[in-house]
């Protein structure tokens, strides 16, 4: 178990150093951000468009079909060829680590990636919801709320 929280910790700071993960991870929340904002407007425009929970999951999670799939294969080319090139994946294997558990590290660094991206895909999903107007009345948090 030590060594898990270890190849997690060693992909966890590899990751978080690296500009493109910020800029992917960037574009991503903007990508699905605009989604957001278009179904508020349009729920607000057409009081026949109902921008809700129940009814709403899809248009929730229509951030994942096609470019959560595109950024993450994205992200994992970008984070691991570089270490070939720059040679630390030979160097993590003479400095005692087996190749099995670096690739099993490659392998947590690909589960993050999907979990970072299905949590920005839901908070900013669910957050739209929030200020959109539903059935019962107007939106949960308004404008004036905020300010």
């Amino acid at each position: 178990m030590k060594i898990l929280s270890v190849l997690l910790r060693i992909e966890t700071l590899k990751t978080v150093k690296r500009r493109a993960f910020w800029v992917a991870v960037g574009v991503f929340a903007a990508i699905n951000t605009s989604i957001a904002v278009d179904n508020v407007r349009t729920a607000r425009r057409f009081p026949d468009f109902a921008h809700a929970l129940p009814e709403s999951w899809p248009s929730v999670l229509s951030g994942l079909t096609s470019p959560a799939g595109f950024f993450v294969a994205v992200l994992i080319i970008l984070l691991v060829a570089p270490e070939f090139s720059w040679r630390t994946g030979r160097q993590n294997v003479i400095d005692g680590l087996s190749k099995e558990r670096l690739y099993a590290g490659k392998v947590m660094l690909l589960a993050g990636l999907v979990a970072l991206f299905v949590a920005t895909v839901l908070l900013i999903g669910i957050g739209g919801i929030l200020f959109s107007p539903s059935e019962g009345g107007p939106e949960i948090i308004r404008s004036t709320d905020l300010s």
